[in-house]
């Protein structure tokens, strides 16, 4: 299956294996480009992704996009951004354990068509649902890991994995932000590397 046959077959999907379809008005794919070796993993759609069907177009997303051009990453052609979830939770809740886990399989199939070699989790959410377990981001944003860390997953071509505060957390606390871009620019040498720069 190439990845545009995956995102036709996932927004087309009529997706019901969670109640999240009964307020959805659109299911969310991803943006950015799906050949690119870098995937950035989100948490959910917000009300301004639900209307378009497109992932991180709010203002989380336009803060995410200062940051990555901020290091000279292009959004549109260096990464791919996806999210743990494709529909949006109402009231932009946390997704309840059993959302995540009815649109894992998404996730996992998105992942082995993309094949990226570095995975950054933006968030807590993305960041767990790697992790396997609890982290508190003011401990793990900023910091990268080699798959040994995640023997749960069989990613033979993922070279390293990366937690990020997500977006929205910046716009919530803008004391954040410096500590973002730091976390960003030492994420910039492994994007770089990936990228053959």
């Amino acid at each position: 299956m190439t990845y545009t046959e995956f995102q036709y077959r996932l927004l087309n999907s009529r997706c019901t294996n969670c109640d999240l379809y009964k307020t959805r008005r659109n299911i969310v794919g991803s943006r950015g480009n799906p050949s690119a070796p870098v995937m950035l993993i989100g948490e959910a759609p917000g009300a301004e992704e639900d209307a378009t069907g497109k992932p991180f177009v709010g203002t989380s997303g336009q803060v995410l996009d200062e940051m990555l051009y901020f290091i000279g990453i292009d959004p549109a052609k260096d990464i791919l951004v996806t999210n743990i979830i494709h529909c949006r939770p109402p009231e932009d809740r946390k997704p309840k354990t059993k959302e995540v886990s009815a649109c894992e399989s998404w996730l996992l199939k998105e992942i082995r068509i993309m094949k990226p070699k570095f995975i950054v989790g933006l968030g807590g959410t993305a960041c767990e649902w790697l992790a396997k377990r609890k982290v508190p981001m003011n401990g793990f944003a900023g910091k990268l890991f080699g798959m040994s860390e995640f023997p749960h997953f069989d990613w033979p071509w993922v070279e390293k994995i990366g937690f990020m505060y997500h977006p929205a957390a910046l716009l919530y606390d803008e004391t954040l932000k410096p500590t973002a871009l730091e976390h960003w620019k030492k994420f910039k040498l492994e994007v770089a590397r990936c990228l053959n720069r």
